[in-house]
């Protein structure tokens, strides 16, 4: 959108499949994608952020982020199917805890920052994930679904 930034920066981040720099712009951290910086320029004004550089976990961030897309972080609860086993340490990594849930399958206690990204990546894996708690964030990826489904209603109700 040929907008300016005047951003602090301090990282670079692969995801997805696109690389970003990670830098505080008006007081946050926030993802830049680097395909889309044009007429990029070393300022002489003084770097911000150090105590939010400090705080910065990129390794514990990157897994709260779905597609670079922040938003509030939360603490979920999600229950899968034991063949999603490999997929949920893939994108959580080997650090977390799966509690057995019947014989098929398990929950994770995991903080995300809930988006749009977020809940199409459980939409993804269909009916092998349940977001089980908190109540709000439920009730958030219900009017996400619902919002994509009425898109298509009179479609649906003729099926």
């Amino acid at each position: 959108n040929k907008k300016s930034y005047t951003a602090s920066p301090y990282a670079v981040l692969w995801n997805d499949g696109q690389c970003y720099l990670l830098a505080l712009e008006s007081g946050q951290m926030k993802p830049f994608r680097v395909a889309k910086m044009d007429n990029v320029k070393l300022s002489d004004e003084k770097r911000d952020g150090k105590e939010e550089a400090k705080a910065l976990n990129l390794s514990e961030r990157s897994t709260k982020l779905f597609s670079m897309y922040g938003g509030k972080e939360e603490r979920v609860t999600l229950r899968f199917s034991n063949h999603l086993t490999g997929v949920v340490i893939d994108r959580f990594g080997k650090d977390i805890t799966m509690r057995s849930d019947g014989e098929k399958h398990f929950t994770v206690n995991i903080s995300v920052e809930v988006s749009p990204q977020f809940f199409g990546w459980l939409c993804g894996l269909g009916k092998a994930v349940r977001l089980v708690s908190p109540a709000p964030v439920v009730e958030q990826l219900k009017d996400y679904v619902k919002g994509i489904a009425g898109m298509y209603g009179d479609e649906l109700e003729n099926e």
